[in-house]
């Protein structure tokens, strides 16, 4: 039975510009668990309140503060990238608001002494895990590397694979930085043909990947490339019409496809069936880290006898252990670093098929 008690909880990320798909999509996930779980089970019900922040690590700043000081939420759950996580954890240690970062990647968004936890794997794992996909698996020897200097999650990831592909005698045959007036990818990808790259990977922004991949169809090249995590389902939220063309593009990504079910936990199945009965169209990796964010902080709440005591909400987000996620179990460590499977896929017809899972 209800009683009569309102626990707030916080949802900040973009739902305008270039990362809105984030926002949008994360939070369908978050509402589709609230469905499985609105209250807690002493009867306490759960109240979400979103903050729109355009991924503007400013506006996120802000938002945090009025959702702790104002508001005065129990935690906050966080799909903004991560420019905005890294430029706001100072914050959120100051004021002690229990954060789950959805999609920010990096590895200083968490510390062993803070308040905010990561729900992804972080990039120092998924680029070693994507360099060895590289030389093991595909058996590529050469590889062009594009980044965004400007974007930390992506100059990061560059710089973990570089060093990690070098590592296993790996050679780097240019290194190609990305920005919005860039439009020399039909020459710069000619060269790197010239100089022998094999494999293209390309931890940037889905515009950039888009145009990258027509400068390849236009050149006719037959190359293997390499994306990272979230890139799919950003160019199914804005570049729907594309999608046929990212057949062969590999990704390394938190989430399968949903027609691959037998990969499927229980709990994925039951949220399938609510996210289908209020939504049209497919899910997303955003969508399922949303679902699962809600879901670990849910049982934390659960966990603490007063479900307003911050401090506690943070500890038992950090001690949670073999969470039943979509994909397989997800921990949260006490320095706030989740341990999950890692995705390696291909696309084929518009859809991730798993080639390997790394845990």
């Amino acid at each position: 039975e209800p009683s009569g008690k309102v626990i707030k909880i916080g949802f900040v990320g973009p739902f305008t510009g270039p990362a809105g798909a984030q926002g949008r999509e994360s939070e369908k996930g978050v509402r589709t668990a609230m469905q499985i779980q609105p209250m807690l089970r002493n009867g306490d019900v759960i109240e979400l309140i979103i903050e729109n922040d355009n991924d503007d690590p400013e506006l996120t700043g802000d938002a945090l503060r009025k959702l702790a000081q104002e508001d005065k939420v129990s935690a906050v759950l966080l799909a903004s990238s991560s420019n905005a996580a890294l430029h706001t954890t100072p914050i959120v240690d100051s004021i002690e608001i229990p954060v789950i970062a959805l999609l920010a990647t990096h590895p200083d968004v968490s510390k062993s002494d803070g308040f905010v936890s990561q729900l992804c794997f972080d990039d120092k794992f998924q680029g070693l895990v994507a360099a060895l996909f590289v030389a093991d698996e595909l058996l590529i020897e050469k590889v062009t590397v594009f980044t965004d200097m400007e974007n930390v999650h992506s100059s990061y990831l560059a710089n973990e694979f570089i060093r990690k592909f070098k590592s296993v005698d790996g050679e780097i045959s240019g290194t190609i930085a990305v920005n919005a007036a860039r439009n020399d990818y039909v020459e710069i990808l000619k060269n790197a043909r010239e100089n022998g790259s094999l494999a293209l990977y390309m931890p940037v922004a889905e515009k950039h990947v888009v145009e990258i991949i027509k400068a390849v169809r236009e050149i006719g090249w037959s190359v293997d490339m390499i994306g990272a995590d979230g890139l799919l389902a950003s160019i199914q939220n804005e570049y729907p019409d594309f999608l046929p063309e990212l057949d062969g593009l590999y990704v390394t990504d938190f989430y399968g496809s949903r027609r691959e079910s037998r990969s499927y936990t229980s709990y994925a199945r039951k949220l399938v069936k609510v996210f289908e009965s209020l939504y049209t169209g497919d899910s997303s990796t955003y969508t399922a880290m949303g679902a699962e964010a809600y879901g670990i902080l849910y049982s934390a709440l659960d966990r603490c006898d007063d479900p307003l005591d911050r401090k506690c909400v943070n500890r038992m987000i950090r001690s949670t252990k073999d969470f039943d996620g979509v994909m397989g179990h997800i921990s949260i460590g006490s320095d706030g670093k989740a341990t999950r499977p890692l995705l390696v896929s291909k696309i084929n017809n518009g859809r991730p098929e798993i080639v390997v899972s790394v845990h």
